[in-house]
């Protein structure tokens, strides 16, 4: 990835395995590359995701698996659709910058979003707290 392009953050959801809902094995760390990625709307081939501070009912009620923070370029993103107002989105390749619950990848972003070294696009700098997955303000939201 060139670093001098902007990135978005995605919230993705593995299982106990570490794979994804079509079968992408992601790392504990570093780099991650769909098996197969077409410039489509069919979830099966890309990484999948929701795109940070988009989401509006998301919830960590899953009682299996992780969440995993992904950065990627802001180019090549394929909308899939607002399934639940969530944003889903597709695209070929990231970087797996946290994997743990909702409330630990929520302040990850929020602790790292101004870091200049990550090159953040412009929309994602402005995030505030309440829209941020996971963080106190987002789950006072909630309520």
């Amino acid at each position: 990835m060139n670093m001098s392009k902007n990135y978005v953050l995605f919230l993705v959801h593995i299982d106990d395995g570490m794979c994804d809902l079509v079968g992408n094995k992601y790392p504990k760390s570093g780099f991650i590359k769909a098996k197969k990625f077409e410039k489509n709307n069919d979830l099966r081939s890309g990484l999948c995701g929701i795109l940070w501070g988009k989401a509006v009912k998301i919830t960590d009620k899953t009682s299996f698996g992780k969440w995993v923070v992904v950065k990627t370029e802001n180019n090549n993103l394929i909308k899939i659709n607002d399934i639940d107002a969530r944003n889903v989105y597709k695209f070929p390749r990231g970087i797996i910058m946290h994997i743990g619950n909702i409330k630990s990848c929520g302040k990850f972003i929020f602790k790292n979003l101004q870091q200049s070294s990550h090159c953040f696009s412009k929309e994602a700098k402005v995030l505030k707290e309440k829209e941020i997955i996971g963080t106190k303000m987002w789950n006072r939201r909630k309520k």
